[in-house]
């Protein structure tokens, strides 16, 4: 299971980078194919760009279906590049020639005219990159089938606060409903929950998870009557950790003997340090709520997500001493890291070398995921009971 935080193009990046790097790793390893024992990728903002495009090389094949992107160096960092390729001009354009003008003439010919925005020319940049993306239907009949991994593209309803999830599988509502109707209500909201019977194309799902603040717009379904608008998953959850714990959750509820799972999360930014305790004067008053509202995004959710994770681990502990539930983190730690839609030289080339770095020291983490498939090599029981990476 992968959750995959946000963070603009960095997060893009970095994310394509740990899923195409940690699938040629696993060519030299005994029976494996990482890419194809993906069960799920929770993914938020700049993190569900770049598992858009790693998504996207799943299919049928000639041969087998499953992950498609023959293994060469080549093929790997040419789609890291696609992921993370600058798309301002596109938004800039459709800011200046169509969103602006519209505060002032809100009126447009045609309803293809209306749709026409920052937030859709974004999506054109990105399908102009690659083949098309397909439909969140065509990729849940490949969930269904087996051959590709369900998706979390995790959103935030503006009005409410509540998580949004334009994602490729179900959670179970019949089930909550039934346990704490109130609770229920309250529950996270799919794409289908809200629009059964419609459908979405994937590259909108992933736009909606990644609306990075005024770069797109806040987005509403095209109807005759009154909708919520979507935001960036971020302002809920910026690691993708809170919809996969659910997911997981319900998954193991409903199995007599749930399998042992390792939780990979890709962080696409160092930890900042915490701040110093200070004497303050009164200007801070003026903004302390602000200050805090910004350290819950980052900070506060942190601190959820790990416990929500150790919770987790505890209620599935297994029958044996070693955990059911395992964690690996990959975290970018290069001080060059852009929250921003577009990278320079020093920074693309910063995210090679951070993986790289990765697979020379050939740590804790790489070698969790290596147990998974070769659980008998000597390292791995020590291995399986370390706290899990924070």
């Amino acid at each position: 299971m992968v959750a995959t935080a946000g963070g603009g193009i960095q997060a893009a990046a970095w994310t394509t980078r740990v899923l195409t790097g940690l699938q040629h790793e696993s060519a030299t390893w005994q029976h494996a194919n990482f890419a194809d024992s993906i069960a799920l990728i929770s993914s938020v903002s700049g993190g569900a760009t770049g598992s858009l495009f790693f998504l996207n090389q799943y299919g049928l094949g000639a041969e087998h279906p499953g992950f498609q992107l023959p293994d060469r160096d080549d093929n790997f960092l040419k789609l890291t590049e696609l992921a993370s390729a600058p798309a301002l001009d596109d938004v800039a354009w459709a800011l200046v020639y169509r969103d602006l003008p519209r505060i002032l003439v809100p009126w447009s010919p045609s309803a293809e005219d209306q749709l026409l925005d920052r937030g859709r020319m974004l999506e054109l940049a990105w399908q102009s990159r690659t083949r098309n993306f397909g439909d969140l239907s065509a990729w849940r009949d490949g969930v269904k089938e087996g051959w590709r991994p369900a998706a979390i593209f995790n959103a935030t309803i503006a009005e409410t606060g509540e998580p949004f999830l334009p994602s490729t599988t179900d959670f179970d509502r019949k089930g909550a409903r039934a346990m704490n109707p109130a609770a229920a209500q309250a529950a996270r909201k799919t794409f289908y929950d809200l629009y059964p019977g419609a459908d979405l194309p994937v590259v909108t799902a992933v736009r909606l998870a990644a609306s990075f603040p005024y770069v797109s717009p806040a987005a509403r379904a095209q109807t005759l009557h009154p909708e919520y608008h979507v935001i960036d998953g971020g302002y809920y959850d910026n690691f993708g950790v809170a919809s996969a714990v659910e997911w997981i959750d319900e998954a193991f509820s409903a199995m007599e003997d749930p399998p042992d799972i390792l939780v990979i999360q890709i962080r696409s930014f160092p930890n900042d340090p915490l701040p110093a305790a200070q004497n303050r004067g009164w200007f801070f008053q003026a903004h302390a709520p602000l200050t805090g509202l910004l350290s819950e995004r980052s900070t506060a959710q942190l601190v959820r997500d790990r416990d929500d994770l150790r919770l987790l681990q505890s209620r599935w502990r297994g029958t044996q001493a070693l955990p059911r539930i395992r964690f690996a983190s990959f975290q970018f730690t290069a001080t060059d890291a852009p929250l921003s839609w577009k990278m320079n030289k020093s920074q693309e080339a910063a995210i090679d070398q951070s993986w790289l770095r990765i697979v020379q020291e050939n740590g804790n983490d790489l070698q969790q995921v290596r147990c998974m498939f070769e659980p008998s090599r000597e390292e791995c029981p020590a291995l399986a009971l370390q706290k899990a990476p924070w």
